[in-house]
C-alpha cells in the first residue's frame, strides 16, 4: 500500500520547491535590506537615527529660511527707499550770461514712492552760483517750484 518511490518524489519536489521559495525569500529580503539602507542619511546607522537626523537637518533648514526672508525683507525695504529716480535738466535762467548759459540746473532724487530731495544750482555769472535743496514727499513739494523744478519733478514721476 505504500509506495516508497512515489512518496520520495512527492517529498523530493516539496522540498525543491520549499528550496525555491526560501531562495525568493532571501532575494527579496536582500532586496528590501538595500531599499532601507539607502533611506538612511549622513551618518545614521538604522533607520530611527536616520529620521531624526532628517527631522534635525529639517528644523536646521526651516530655520536657515527664516533668516533668508528676514535679510530678503530687509533688502526689499532698502530697495524701496533707494534713489531710483535720477532726473536732471539744464537751463540758462538769465539772459546776457553769453556763452556760458545753461550752467543752472535742476536735479531730482527720488525713491519709488517719489519722496527725496530736488536740488537746483543757479550760475549768476563767474563769481556766483547758488544751490537750493527742496523736500519732496509722494511727489510734490510744500515749496514753491520753478518751471525748470517742476519739469524735472514730472519727468521723475514718468520714469
Amino acid at each position: 500500500m505504500f509506495n516508497f518511490s512515489q512518496n520520495t518524489f512527492l517529498f523530493e519536489t516539496l522540498l525543491l520547491s520549499l528550496v525555491v521559495i526560501v531562495l525568493i525569500l532571501l532575494l527579496h529580503a536582500f532586496y528590501l535590506h538595500k531599499k532601507f539602507t539607502s533611506l538612511l542619511v549622513g551618518e545614521a546607522e538604522n533607520i530611527p537615527e536616520s529620521f531624526k537626523e532628517t527631522k534635525k537637518n529639517l528644523s536646521d533648514l526651516r530655520n536657515f529660511e527664516k533668516e533668508v526672508l528676514a535679510r530678503l525683507s530687509k533688502i526689499d525695504t532698502r530697495i524701496e527707499n533707494s534713489v531710483k529716480k535720477v532726473q536732471l535738466t539744464r537751463f540758462t535762467p538769465f539772459t546776457g550770461i553769453g556763452s556760458n548759459g545753461n550752467q543752472s540746473f535742476s536735479l531730482s532724487l527720488l525713491d519709488e514712492k517719489g519722496d527725496g530731495v530736488l536740488l537746483s544750482g543757479l550760475y549768476y555769472g563767474q563769481d556766483r552760483v547758488s544751490l537750493f535743496a527742496k523736500p519732496i514727499e509722494a511727489f510734490t513739494s510744500k515749496i514753491v517750484l520753478t518751471p525748470e523744478e517742476t519739469e524735472v519733478l514730472t519727468s521723475s514721476k514718468k520714469n
